[in-house]
């Protein structure tokens, strides 16, 4: 399976800076678009008991190594020593596991050992302990010292982070509220991806990753035609141009071409004469559609589908919250270390089959598209505005800047 370079810098100065001896202490300010939901999902406040690894393979994380009988039907992770309790391993995972396997799954510990047992095969336990729902609380680097819900978040440097305390004593995190960038020397700010170059101010770098995340339409339980009556009134290269400020990409498929070589083979092609044809067939031409309340992209690029829609003869309406429309607009997160595991993250199917090559990788993106669920408008990256006072020790992740935060460092 093709994996590639995944950042594209408009930051090499980071990297350069690398080479300058890093200094401890110092609060990092980090200002975001929209908070994070629980304290759990913020990037280095919780590690999970295996990682997957930029090879494609499970390595020891918390756990330092595992055994499973012939069935994998019992999994045995032997605990790395003054981490976390397995004690309290287990009763953060009991819950999650019974969602993933039904409640006859049970985990238990022993003072070195978390063992999960369920009363079916469980092939799949790697994967889905290394995901962040598995995150064991207080085993990063981070410790959370003060969460508010979609305002405020503040961590603290863990002294006992077996890979090495971070360099910063505090990152702060809130919410963007303010229409002008103010920026201060140790800030970072999370930027609309679409934001004007003349609005950064100067002295701020500017770090643009790959285009990654999915934005696209779900349909649930479409009537007959309506997929072919919105894909094809939808100009998404106006998106890209308009929305994105060139940044983000034309989504032909669920995965982008630089995560698998072969995106340009699928085609979403705007032709509005068959798209009103589309819609003169159906039943009803009065679509409602559901947005995210928290993502401001999301709403500009649902009022652009709202005004290709009408040009093929729909009438797409912003549903009211908790309403259960038969779209959604989904803005989706993912997998930038393998296509197979990002493939799964969208379908919502931990099994696909077997996804180890190109051609069947593709066989199961060409399927998942065949359903007529899955619209795919366009990829779009992440975009930070670092200060100039802000450093790495050891360079820039491969895709979300946020898990970089332990590397870096306030210079002078």
């Amino acid at each position: 399976m093709r994996r590639r370079a995944f950042l594209s810098l408009a930051l090499s100065s980071l990297t350069a800076q690398a080479a300058t001896r890093p200094r401890y202490g110092g609060t990092l300010r980090v200002q975001l678009i929209s908070m994070f939901a629980t304290p759990e999902t913020i990037p280095g406040v919780a590690e999970t008991l295996v990682r997957y690894d930029e090879h494609g393979e499970y390595v020891p994380l918390v756990a330092r190594g595992w055994q499973a009988d012939s069935e994998k039907k019992r999994w045995r992770f032997i605990i790395r020593s003054k981490i976390v309790s397995t004690a309290s391993i287990a009763l953060t995972l009991g819950p999650v596991v019974k969602t993933w396997y039904g409640e006859a799954a049970a985990v238990t510990s022993t003072p070195q050992t978390v063992v999960i047992q369920s009363d079916r095969p469980m092939h799949d336990i790697l994967d889905r302990l290394s995901r962040p729902e598995a995150g064991i609380p207080g085993t990063g680097p981070f410790r959370v010292a003060m969460f508010e819900a979609g305002h405020r978040a503040i961590l603290g440097a863990n002294e006992d982070y077996p890979g090495g305390r971070p360099f910063v004593d505090t990152v702060e995190f809130s919410a963007s509220s303010q229409r002008a960038l103010q920026l201060n020397s140790e800030d970072i700010w999370e930027l609309p991806v679409g934001i004007s170059r003349r609005l950064i101010p100067d002295g701020m770098r500017v770090w643009t990753s790959q285009p990654l995340d999915l934005m696209a339409l779900h349909l649930d339980n479409p009537e007959p035609g309506l997929r072919d009556a919105l894909s094809m009134s939808i100009d998404r290269a106006a998106i890209v141009n308009v929305l994105t400020q060139r940044r983000g990409e034309v989504a032909r498929g669920l995965l982008p071409q630089w995560l698998t070589g072969y995106e340009f083979l699928f085609g979403p092609a705007v032709d509005p004469a068959r798209a009103k044809e589309a819609a003169a067939g159906l039943k009803s031409r009065t679509i409602f559609l559901t947005v995210p309340s928290s993502d401001p992209l999301a709403r500009l690029i649902a009022d652009r589908v709202m005004v290709n829609a009408r040009d093929a003869g729909l009438t797409m309406q912003i549903a009211p919250a908790g309403t259960n429309a038969p779209v959604q607009m989904l803005h989706l997160r993912l997998d930038c270390a393998d296509a197979a595991r990002a493939l799964r993250d969208i379908s919502g199917k931990a099994t696909l089959g077997d996804l180890s090559t190109p051609e069947a990788l593709y066989k199961a993106e060409h399927a998942l598209l065949e359903e007529g669920r899955l619209i795919p408008l366009i990829h779009v990256p992440q975009v930070f505005g670092i200060g100039p006072r802000v450093r790495s020790s050891t360079g820039l992740p491969t895709c979300d800047l946020l898990n970089a935060l332990p590397n870096l460092w306030i210079g002078q």
